[in-house]
């Protein structure tokens, strides 16, 4: 089991879920079986929760502020949303305009809590990399350039609650770990990150939340790297002691459903 866990590449999403959210289940679904599970999906929704992701970053990728009005974005939405409803039929009709209506409100306030930063890169997939003891790789949504040279990692998040706290490395260690990544990682070419051959050094992480109307940040500096240090080493002692999985005794086999995916790994584990 150690040494499962202490070589499979993680999520950086799935990974700030399970040390988020104090749950075991959590950490089963979104850690070892990287099925990134979002409680806020709603089977009755035109767009669930992963669906819009999926078109705000596409509408999005490569994004500069300057060079589309509010107006163009909007319709860009409408093309994107109506060509979604022909791909995926909506089952309840009644809703489609008040999921449009939302969908839109979601670009707009975007569209006006993004800044002029030029767009560097967007959806570059990182290998996996050691990262202080433990394997991550991933896609990170956007890296872009301020007017002062400080080069920023951006990530788009779409759900209706605010997950994340300003320059606090817990619930900010998503936006760490791709900083980190985009300093140290490569792409799956063996390249490193670079912006005109120059190796990229990250300033800041910014998630941005529809409804919060600016970003939520934390710096990415001495500081916050030795905390993102301390932090896995935290779980890479806490795997090699069995602590772990052994946090919430008496939860973990609650559910049937649960111990058939426990027994899953663990076959896998005895098997490879």
């Amino acid at each position: 089991y150690k040494e499962y866990l202490l070589n499979k590449k993680y999520s950086p999403s799935s990974f700030y879920k399970a040390l988020t959210e104090d749950d075991k289940k959590s950490f089963i679904l979104n850690v070892l079986l990287d099925s990134d599970v979002d409680k806020e999906d709603d089977a009755y929704n035109i767009i669930d929760i992963n669906y819009k992701g999926t078109l705000i970053h596409s509408l999005f990728e490569g994004f500069q502020k300057d060079e589309i009005t509010l107006n163009e974005m909007l319709d860009k939405a409408n093309i994107l949303f109506d060509n979604f409803l022909k791909m995926k039929p909506a089952l309840i009709e009644s809703k489609i305009e008040d999921q449009r209506n939302d969908f839109l409100t979601s670009v707009r306030n975007l569209y006006e809590m993004s800044t002029n930063n030029k767009h560097i890169l967007s959806e570059v997939t990182i290998d996996k990399t050691n990262v202080y003891g433990l394997y991550f790789g991933g896609q990170f949504d956007r890296l872009e350039k301020d007017e002062s040279e400080r080069y920023i990692v951006v990530d788009y998040k779409t759900g209706k609650r605010t997950k994340h706290e300003d320059n606090d490395p817990i619930s900010c260690v998503q936006g760490l770990i791709y900083a980190y990544l985009i300093e140290n990682g490569k792409t799956k070419d063996g390249n490193f990150i670079t912006d005109n051959g120059k190796r990229i050094k990250i300033s800041e992480c910014q998630f941005l939340y529809p409804e919060v109307g600016r970003p939520i940040s934390i710096k990415y500096n001495d500081e916050t790297k030795q905390q993102l240090k301390e932090l896995i080493e935290g779980v890479v002692n806490d795997i090699k002691s069995g602590k772990i999985l052994h946090q919430q005794e008496g939860r973990i086999y609650d559910n049937e459903i649960l111990y058939s995916l426990v027994s899953k790994v663990e076959e896998e584990w005895m098997t490879n």
